[in-house]
């Protein structure tokens, strides 16, 4: 038996690309293709948290002729990075709020890592820590205001304050915030935390301390003596130092000396545009611009102004040393009229009658019919040496230092309608509408009158001496006549 050998025969093909063999019976390999690195992700995102950014992209189109195995991310500077794999997104950790950085993707295969994607930038974070942090404390809560740190990328959306100790709080979207129920005579002080889309960021420093009480202290220095609130600022005349001071009326915060009037200034009306002040020293009246706090002008007087009132039209300024009072037309700044009135040592202007106290132990107080020639229409007795007044909402209040009470007018009927026992030495007085404040000189306290029932609702501690009172219908500011040259500020 004869074994038949299989044999393969190669055999020429002629093609017009020239010859080929073939192997017969032989089939040919199929085409080889090479494995390479994958190609480039594209899309990169980046979504900044709290030290911390997630990175999102998409994957490559070309694998590289071999299935993706993972993905790294790294950053520039500081090499950070994180590595996915079927996933198309990681989260970068422990990177430096408010620190740029720049992040690439590569996509991996067996073969190796791609070349990078286009960097995109990213900032974590959330915002920095407030700072500036400033407290005025109230009755039984605290204002506090702040200045914004940087957001780090992402809006703040609010602001958290936190008491020390209790952990009240209160939150805005602004830089000031009131902190409610806190305790009277108990010292606090206060953090301030940003908050973003991304997170919360670090507390500020913590505040100075403060007391909340219903009546705060604030130094002016140079013995201040008259004050004058117009709601929004609060003005102070230091009767030695010469200086006027500025208050923020919603805070009691001291802006500092913003003009020097004349010799020994001991009166101050402000109007809202406008600030007047009587130096008895001098003289003279100083009208000083609010807006500005330049002084505008100088205005020769009586002997020895001790009080002014303006009503927004005119000034009226009690010259005690001659006994007159002065006309001045605020539009002009000139004196155009003048009125005999004996001993007047306080004077309030309704916008209809000026009301002047004449000082002396036969205690009277003048009304003044204000029209182009001003003249005297009534007197009426009071008690002894009345030293102040202040006239609103159709009564006038005057305070008689002497007999120890506060009397009321009836502005329409020119008659007393009530004594009310106050304080010792009343000086200083004030009404807004509602109640009535009384500075009691040598008690060194303020005496509050409700004006419905002309009763004396409380008593207020305040500096030693208080002598100038003006309430504003939220605030009463106390100028205490005193080497400690304080204002105190009532907060009912």
């Amino acid at each position: 038996m004869h074994q038949t050998q299989s044999k393969r025969w190669a055999l020429p093909v002629l093609s017009a690309l020239g010859a080929l063999t073939l192997a017969v019976g032989v089939s040919a390999p199929a085409a080889y293709a090479a494995v390479t690195v994958p190609g480039v992700p594209t899309a990169v995102s980046a979504n900044p948290g709290n030290a911390s950014a997630a990175i999102m992209w998409t994957a490559p189109k070309n694998d590289g002729g071999s299935s993706i195995t993972g993905y790294a991310v790294t950053t520039s500077p500081s090499s950070k990075g994180c590595t996915a794999t079927t996933t198309k997104t990681c989260t970068l950790k422990s990177l430096i709020n408010g620190k740029s950085y720049k992040v690439t993707v590569r996509a991996r295969n067996k073969i190796g890592l791609s070349a990078p994607s286009v960097a995109v930038s990213v900032k974590a974070g959330v915002p920095l820590a407030p700072t500036a942090v400033v407290v005025s404390p109230g009755n039984t809560e605290a204002a506090v205001k702040w200045t914004a740190p940087a957001n780090n990328g992402s809006a703040i959306s609010k602001y958290t304050v936190t008491s020390s100790p209790g952990s009240k709080t209160c939150t805005t979207a602004t830089t000031t915030c009131t902190v409610t129920v806190l305790t009277n005579g108990t010292p606090y002080r206060f953090t301030v935390t940003a908050t973003n889309a991304r997170g919360t960021g670090a507390a500020s420093p913590l505040s100075s301390p403060v007391t909340p009480g219903p009546v705060q202290t604030i130094h002016v220095g140079g013995y201040p003596m008259g004050i004058a609130s117009d709601g929004s600022h609060v003005w102070v005349a230091s009767y030695l130092s010469r200086a006027v001071t500025e208050l923020d009326a919603a805070t009691g915060a001291s802006m500092g000396k913003v003009a020097d009037a004349g010799t020994l200034p001991e009166s101050v009306s402000a109007d809202g545009t406008h600030v007047w002040v009587a130096n008895s020293g001098g003289g003279t009246v100083t009208e000083i611009a609010s807006a500005n706090h330049s002084v505008v002008h100088t205005i020769t007087v009586g002997s020895d102004p001790t009080a002014i009132s303006s009503d927004g039209t005119d000034v009226w300024v009690a010259d005690t040393g001659d006994n007159t009072v002065d006309e001045i037309q605020c539009s002009t700044a000139t004196v155009v009229n003048t009125v005999s009135v004996a001993d007047p040592t306080s004077i309030s202007s309704d916008g209809t009658d000026v009301w002047v106290a004449e000082g002396g132990a036969l205690g009277k107080v003048a009304e003044i019919a204000i029209s182009s020639t001003p003249t005297v229409v009534a007197t009426i007795p009071v008690g002894n040496s009345p030293l102040g007044i202040s006239a609103k909402n159709g009564s006038v209040w005057v305070s008689n230092s002497l007999a120890q009470n506060v009397m009321e007018i009836d502005a329409s009927t020119a008659t007393v309608t009530a004594t009310i026992p106050v304080g010792a030495y009343p000086t200083g007085i004030s009404s807004d509408g509602t109640d009535v404040w009384v500075a009691n000189t040598s008690g060194g306290t303020v005496s509050e009158i409700d004006a419905s029932t002309a009763m004396v609702v409380n008593s207020y501690t305040v500096g030693s001496q208080p002598h100038g009172v003006s309430a504003d219908g939220t605030h009463v500011w106390v100028a205490n006549f005193d080497a400690s040259g304080t204002v105190s500020e009532i907060i009912p």
